[in-house]
């Protein structure tokens, strides 16, 4: 969903519309992993339309911010998780965008990080600023929105008020778990029963061959009687 809201996909049906300029930010962070993050910055900052000039004006900020002077220089597929979005988020801040996109890239990094992305998060709501933030984690959404859409199979199940959202959000994982764990204790009475189905039927036929030895043995005895 993310990648049509920013332009990247085409929607199989229906069309988006956005007027201003878009940033997203993935938990990969649109990064290309070959090159340096100092390369990433140049490639990321030019098709967000910066000038070399501009680039070179605001490319200490982006590596202050996320912090990663040791490491600017060094391939990006060698960075963790966090460091990447670290990057990412520096970059896509940058041109302060209309709508910001961000989709699961605040699942990693440490709670500092978290806490710098927060307060850019809130500089670009009062610039007015529109950030969609895709997530899974209730206590970011929490944080981060006030109005929250909950998407089920594609479908959207509730929107409105943040807190109203998950309140039934949680009720609807609450009733889930409940199901499944009805549904666990039917298939495990049921395993039992075949289990034990099984053990019976074994005991029948060790019965059965035991008698049929039994029966085969009185035959071959009474035919020795025969013979002798």
């Amino acid at each position: 969903m993310s990648n049509v809201l920013a332009g990247i996909l085409t929607p199989d049906y229906g069309e988006v519309s956005i007027d201003g300029t878009i940033s997203l930010l993935g938990v990969s962070a649109g990064l290309n992993p070959n090159l340096t993050g100092r390369d990433n910055i140049y490639q990321k900052c030019l098709y967000l339309g910066y000038s070399i000039r501009q680039i070179k004006r605001i490319e200490k900020q982006i590596i202050e911010f996320a912090e990663i002077n040791g490491f600017i220089d060094e391939p990006v597929k060698n960075y963790s998780a966090g460091m990447k979005a670290r990057l990412g988020f520096a970059i896509a801040i940058q041109n302060t965008p209309n709508v910001l996109i961000i989709d699961e890239a605040l699942s990693v990094g440490d709670a500092n990080f978290y806490g710098k992305c927060l307060n850019e998060i809130n500089r670009l709501n009062q610039l007015g600023s529109t950030i969609i933030f895709i997530s899974h984690s209730l206590a970011q959404i929490e944080t981060v929105c006030q109005e929250t859409i909950w998407i089920h199979e594609g479908k959207i199940k509730q929107r409105g008020a943040t807190s109203k959202v998950i309140k039934a959000y949680k009720l609807y994982v609450a009733e889930y778990k409940k199901n499944r764990q009805k549904i666990s204790k039917r298939l495990y009475e049921k395993a039992e029963i075949k289990k034990r189905c099984q053990k019976g039927l074994k005991k029948v036929e060790r019965f059965v061959l035991g008698g049929s030895y039994f029966l085969l043995l009185i035959l071959l005895l009474y035919s020795l009687s025969i013979i002798f």
